[in-house]
């Protein structure tokens, strides 16, 4: 079963992700005028109760990409080419998977 989250009207819809595993993991959401918003989620089961716990964007990222060099980079999770993120030179960016269902590959780009 795979399950999918919406802030708001004006917000994007998040990428997929199983309630089928007890897991804990951050999801990114995204806007159009807004800054990405990471929520963490965690999936438990208690009693044969499956409980799914959405948190508060508490500005701890599960990534961080720091970039120490002269070039500007792009990184995107592999086969997620729509949400691209731009990281200029001798700056670094939090970053949260778009699709956790799909396999978690980090492409950096050098532009």
């Amino acid at each position: 079963l795979m399950l999918s989250v919406r802030l708001g009207q004006d917000w994007n819809w998040s990428g997929s992700f199983s309630i089928d595993q007890i897991v804990d993991f951050t999801l990114k959401h995204t806007h159009s005028f807004h800054k990405d918003y990471l929520m963490p989620i965690d999936i438990r089961e208690s009693q044969a109760t499956l409980f799914i716990m959405f948190g508060a964007d508490n500005n701890l990222p599960p990534y961080r990409v720091e970039n120490c060099t002269n070039e500007v980079i792009v990184v995107y999770q592999k086969s997620v080419e729509v949400s691209k993120q731009t990281i200029g030179q001798l700056s670094g960016a939090n970053f949260a998977w778009d699709e956790p269902s799909v396999p978690q590959r980090l492409i950096v780009e050098v532009q």
